[in-house]
């Protein structure tokens, strides 16, 4: 697993941001001019997740919530509801690596898709896992052609 850069401390975020109801919003203004005192920070990347930008790192806003709230980094965050833009504190669940990745498999397993394959924005991604690591073997139209790549990188 590659190592998150670590969050700034819980007094600083808080001197950075308020918390209302899943949103941090700013009480600082953006030293690039265009974030005023009361805007709502962050924007939402290609894969549903909330991203923040404090000084030339980006962190998942859940995870600046998490430790603005309980001043704590966990090894991973659960959105209960499985809602990835969805970061009320109310959803949000400290967990494991290895139970994050078993409601994956779970959620994997309820859409009723082969093993090596993954949902995508309406497609669907194949993908490995070997010793920890993943390796994406590209993206396809139908849950048959990901299983068949798949297939033909792990005989």
């Amino acid at each position: 697993m590659i190592p998150r850069k670590q969050l700034p401390s819980q007094e600083a975020l808080r001197g950075l941001f308020d918390y209302r109801d899943g949103l941090l919003i700013r009480k600082t203004l953006g030293s690039n001019g265009r974030h005023k005192i009361g805007d709502v920070a962050g924007s939402v990347n290609r894969n549903g997740y909330k991203y923040v930008k404090l000084g030339d790192a980006q962190y998942a806003q859940h995870r600046v919530i998490w430790k603005w709230h309980y001043g704590t980094e966990p090894e991973a965050i659960d959105h209960v509801n499985d809602n990835k833009a969805d970061n009320r504190i109310e959803n949000l669940r400290a967990v494991s690596s290895r139970q994050n990745s078993a409601k994956e498999a779970q959620k994997r397993r309820k859409n009723d898709l082969p093993i090596g394959v993954w949902p995508k924005n309406g497609r669907f991604i194949a993908m490995t896992q070997t010793s920890g690591k993943r390796r994406s073997l590209g993206t396809y139209n139908t849950p048959e052609q990901a299983h068949q790549a798949y297939l033909e990188a792990t005989s």
